[in-house]
């Protein structure tokens, strides 16, 4: 019985935090751009192709954010250009719980 009501509890939660691999396509039938989504946001590795079927750019979203290295190509193939983008993060309140320090602290 207590392994039934476990199952019980568990089946709403299979659905939570889906993942789906999702893939675009030109009219033409060539790749356009492929990557994860979950729960409806970008995540993980991304990339996006010329019509040609070479690499357009490449790069790495978390929550629907770009991160890392993103790399973008010209539709020759060679590298064009790096881009580091940084995690986003929010603004701090205006309240800080934290003590204000009154030393310094150098570390050489």
């Amino acid at each position: 019985m207590k392994k039934l009501l476990l199952l019980l509890l568990c089946v709403p939660l299979i659905g939570l935090g889906q993942t789906e691999y999702v893939k675009e396509y030109y009219e033409n039938g060539k790749l356009l751009c492929e990557g994860t989504y979950m729960n409806g946001q970008k995540t993980g590795l991304h990339k996006t192709y010329y019509n040609n079927g070479l690499i357009k750019n490449k790069g790495e979203y978390l929550n629907g954010t770009k991160v890392g290295i993103w790399r973008d190509y010209n539709n020759n193939g060679d590298l064009k250009n790096e881009v580091k983008h940084l995690f986003k993060v929010d603004p701090i309140d205006d309240e800080c719980p934290l003590p204000i320090l009154k030393k310094k602290i150098i570390i050489e």
